[in-house]
């Protein structure tokens, strides 16, 4: 896990702000899918193209759709890729419409 905080007295440099931006999104639901388990295990420390052959073959999982069209994981396409899944969550689960429900 990488430090948030810089010590008292000194700031982050923008490398290490990098770093803990991108570590933050890791666990982050854009960046989470359902695979096979021996799927996951042999792609999970791949290169992102090598891990995009595997979900091309091994998934037809409409939820990896946008991996399977990405040309590249970083930081922009994790943000996109959750928003998108958020607006299909709250079109699935809208929630209460008044205070009553």
């Amino acid at each position: 896990r990488l430090a948030v905080e810089a010590p008292p007295g000194t700031e982050l440099s923008e490398r290490h702000r990098a770093m803990v931006r991108r570590a933050s999104l890791i666990p982050s639901m854009g960046n989470l899918t359902l695979l096979h388990y021996g799927t996951n295990r042999s792609a999970q420390n791949e290169a992102f193209p090598k891990k995009k052959e595997k979900f091309i073959e091994h998934s037809t999982l409409h939820i990896n759709r946008h991996f399977m069209q990405s040309t590249q994981w970083d930081e922009a396409e994790i943000m996109k890729r959750c928003a998108s899944l958020l607006t299909v969550a709250l079109n699935v689960w809208p929630g209460p419409t008044n205070a009553s429900e």
